[in-house]
């Protein structure tokens, strides 16, 4: 009788786990369908991102660099300027970053680019202690920034205003 209880939790825990994953999946599905409308569609593009979550910020730009070269990142050009500027900025390439937003807040039409594009040309005349022009380029930032940017921003932001000795504004 002894030998048959472990056999019976196995058993239990068997159908736990099946049913845990009948419930589970109708969540991975729409998971899925939400990444594939917004996923990427240039697999260069998708190796550099993936250097750069890896923390590899200089193959991510030797990488996007020579993608860019190769015409292989056309469906994430935008996408691309941003990231490249911000490996620059990494870099303490301010000049060579500002330049690049400087060109995509000329051409491009997206509230999402131009929001970007001002939050880091803000970060970048922030780094310099240029807290005054960093705030003029924040002040600019809109509402389209994404929620995973939103809150380097307002804490930006914040600094900016501090450092100008505006308290009650930050």
């Amino acid at each position: 009788m002894s030998l048959l209880r472990p056999h019976r939790f196995v058993v239990n825990v068997a159908v736990l786990g099946v049913v845990c994953v009948g419930l589970c999946a109708p969540g991975f599905a729409v998971a899925a369908k939400k990444e594939d409308a917004t996923g990427i569609r240039d697999l260069y593009y998708g190796e550099v991102l993936f250097h750069f979550f890896q923390n590899d910020d200089f193959t991510a730009l030797t990488h996007l660099l020579a993608a860019q070269q190769a015409g292989r990142v056309t469906n994430h050009a935008a996408e691309a300027e941003l990231l490249l500027g911000g490996l620059y900025l990494g870099y303490g390439q301010h000049v060579k970053a500002g330049e690049i937003f400087a060109r995509l807040l000329d051409e491009s039409t997206d509230p999402i680019v131009r929001d970007r594009a001002w939050l880091h040309v803000g970060k970048a005349r922030y780094e310099r202690a240029q807290y005054v022009a960093a705030d003029e380029a924040f002040a600019r930032v809109g509402d389209a920034l994404p929620p995973w940017l939103d809150a380097e921003y307002r804490m930006l932001r914040a600094q900016s205003l501090m450092a100008q000795g505006r308290f009650t504004e930050a």
